[in-house]
């Protein structure tokens, strides 16, 4: 997410600079201890990524990328509704500050590992696309898996809000 964001602007002077936006240097002020060592575990995992991606792959149709993707939307609504009625877990909208740790709270857990995918498959997809000068499917198929946990995310939280 933090990757994403980064602009390149022309500040006041003419010169070129690296700038955030401002909502993002609010949500990053906002951070805690544990959003900011989350935000460093995303990073070292995109770093190998980037530096030595995975080279020769296997020929992926886009049923293997869209695979993913109808899992993550299908499987977390089903697995978090089900730990909820047996174990008594809240279901509410996750926080970047909330440990992915805490049990009760497995949405946070969910919207980290998805962070996690995309910030690997991005750091496959640039890595591949400067090493070998290809895009790496296996990238998008992880980026594919991410969005599909976040749109499963935003899926149980609608269906959470039409049953209150």
């Amino acid at each position: 997410m933090f990757l994403i964001s980064i602009f390149i602007g022309i500040n006041k002077v003419g010169n070129l600079e690296l700038c955030f936006p401002n909502i993002l240097k609010k949500r990053m002020k906002d951070w805690d201890k544990t959003g900011k060592v989350k935000a460093i575990i995303l990073g070292v995992f995109l770093l190998p990524n980037l530096i030595s991606p995975i080279g020769a792959q296997p020929k992926m149709g886009f049923t293997m990328i869209a695979i993913p993707l109808i899992f993550g939307v299908m499987a977390i609504p089903l697995i978090t509704k089900f730990n909820a009625v047996i174990f008594g877990q809240v279901i509410e909208k996750p926080k970047w500050n909330d440990n992915p740790l805490h049990l009760k709270k497995p949405l946070s857990f969910f919207q980290f590992g998805a962070y996690f995918f995309l910030s690997t498959g991005l750091g496959m997809i640039i890595g591949s696309l400067i090493n070998y000068q290809q895009l790496n499917l296996f990238g998008l198929a992880t980026i594919s898996l991410g969005l599909g946990v976040l749109l499963g995310i935003q899926l149980l939280l609608r269906i959470a809000q039409k049953q209150e």
